[in-house]
């Protein structure tokens, strides 16, 4: 009777040889079995329940209903390795969110043009720098972010911020590097920019996207070292041949006009005109700029102020 089947859950009947079996002892014994329950079948109706009930407390009947129920279990929730293997892609899934996150908001602030550290970072301080701030803000509405944020290895070391703003300056400078290869042709507009460091040159170039011109920075040229017309040259044809662009034709430069940079003799444009003759005449940046001031009262009053505040000081 269905009885039956309630109290023992392990049995089975076959209908073929009119006789009862256990099911976990047939599939999942790996030694000693009770031939009645895996081989003949029981046929003794009138002791089955006996029967049934001495077999159910035999130990090898114990452990083949174990395995039963581990298989049982296995299919329902997955292997342990398989598991293991979805418990990692989880982590793995956790962690590349969370790492987007950090790198999108430091490349907010990059973008924005703001500070990212702090003089204070420890966690008693007040004001531990724009990015650890932003972050901690962040953390106050997202559950997951902050449990990450409150670890170990939370990626908001000043290390790895250098490291995700060089990663992320790559990316752009291929992209520009790119739409110049793409365009065919360059301008290119170097000017100093002295560090507390190091003296140092910008190199930009400037091209055409869709008939709009486009005007982007590449990097920095080091001339701490000599500060000569011919050894600024050879850095900036390095660093041309570096980023890849260096065979790309040059129809226009631009420089101040420091003799060094703008001679017509032996500065620098002039050794580029040897490399690239269809480079058209060097812009005087800073004259084209006191000219436009010349005709803005506004512009011309802001740098006389500043004129005067550099002597004031000085």
């Amino acid at each position: 009777t269905s009885e039956y089947y309630n109290t023992f859950t392990f049995l089975e009947y076959s209908k073929q040889a009119d006789a009862v079996f256990c099911f976990p002892c047939r599939h999942f014994s790996s030694g000693s079995k009770d031939p009645a329950f895996t081989e003949n079948g029981v046929t003794d109706w009138k002791n089955l329940k006996k029967k049934l009930q001495k077999h159910s407390e035999s130990s090898n009947h114990k452990q083949c209903f174990e395995r039963w129920h581990l298989f049982k279990q296995s299919k329902e929730v997955g292997s342990v390795l398989s598991q293991l293997s979805n418990s990692h892609k989880m982590v793995v899934r956790e962690n590349r969110e969370y790492a987007a996150k950090v790198t999108n908001l430091l490349l907010y602030l990059a973008t924005q043009g703001i500070a990212l550290r702090g003089h204070d970072e420890r966690q008693e301080s007040t004001n531990r720098g724009n990015f650890l701030e932003l972050c901690y803000l962040f953390a106050s509405y997202d559950e997951a972010f902050a449990k990450k944020l409150s670890g170990s290895f939370n990626l908001t070391g000043h290390v790895t911020q250098n490291k995700h703003l060089e990663i992320a300056a790559d990316i752009v400078k291929s992209n520009i590097i790119e739409k110049v290869q793409e365009n065919g042709f360059k301008t290119i507009l170097v000017d100093e920019a002295r560090s507390f460091k190091q003296e140092q040159m910008t190199v930009c170039v400037r091209y055409t996207e869709n008939l709009e011109i486009k005007q982007q920075f590449l990097g920095f040229v080091d001339c701490s070292k000599q500060g000569d017309a011919d050894a600024i040259y050879q850095n900036i044809k390095q660093f041309l041949e570096l980023a890849g662009i260096a065979n790309i034709p040059i129809v226009a430069q631009c420089y101040d006009g420091a003799g060094v940079m703008a001679g017509h003799v032996n500065g620098v444009q002039q050794k580029m005109l040897q490399d690239y003759p269809t480079a058209s005449m060097a812009h005087k940046l800073n004259l084209v700029l006191v000219e436009a001031c010349k005709v803005n009262r506004t512009a011309a009053g802001f740098f006389c102020t500043l004129e005067t505040l550099f002597t004031f000081f000085s």
